[in-house]
């Protein structure tokens, strides 16, 4: 349980790290130069401390150790002890999110939109971006590190490519539409199914807690 709380405190620390600087940066440049300056930024930060994981001793532990898990959460499956695949999917995964951000303080900053939205509505948004897109991410790293060579059984990828696409359509829409229709269109595309499935789960849960005492489960 302190595991999950522990990545949920460091993984937002970062967010609001990396919001701290990119949300001005949009204000102010626009979307592009905000995008780059996230992409020097994280690469700066994922390589700097490649490099130092690169010399450190074996068996040593210094700041870095501490520091890996926050900067460099992802990258283990497919690097396999290779700290380049670290680096270079924490940076990927990291800019990813970056860019929701930048996506969504764009149409908050962007005086032709007719609608802006509150507070609460893009955090929604954005958790939603980040839920369907680890999900997409999770099913592609599992492809990527199959133990065996037997051929990929069939239907793997529709799930894969629809998950990208709800997403991508929902940036879409909340970057490029101006309409409270559209920003609450592009909700429902990556909340509706997560709302679904969360839901499902939890009443799933709650009838294993309610009647599994006096019921088998098979």
């Amino acid at each position: 349980m302190w595991r999950w709380r522990y990545t949920l405190i460091v993984r937002s620390f970062m967010l609001l790290l990396i919001a701290r600087i990119c949300v001005p940066v949009t204000e102010r440049f626009g979307v592009l130069v905000a995008i780059a300056v996230a992409a020097v930024m994280i690469a700066a930060m994922c390589g700097a401390l490649g490099l130092a994981m690169s010399r450190q001793k074996v068996g040593q532990v210094t700041i870095v150790n501490y520091l890996a898990p926050i900067v460099m959460p992802w990258g283990y499956r497919i690097g396999r002890g290779k700290i380049g695949f670290y680096i270079g999917e924490s940076w990927l995964r990291w800019m990813l999110m970056a860019s929701g951000m930048i996506v969504l303080a764009a149409r908050h900053f962007n005086a032709y939109v007719a609608f802006h939205s509150g507070v609460i509505a893009s955090v929604i948004l954005f958790l939603s971006w980040i839920v369907v897109g680890e999900g997409a991410l999770r099913l592609i790293t599992n492809i990527a590190t199959r133990a065996n060579d037997n051929p990929l059984p069939p239907g793997t990828f529709p799930p894969i490519l629809g998950m990208i696409g709800l997403v991508l359509a929902s940036v879409g829409l909340t970057l490029w539409g101006s309409t409270a229709g559209q920003f609450y269109f592009a909700m429902l595309l990556t909340v509706g199914p997560v709302a679904v499935i969360c839901g499902g789960y939890g009443l799933m849960l709650l009838v294993f807690l309610t009647f599994g005492r006096n019921m088998r489960w098979n």
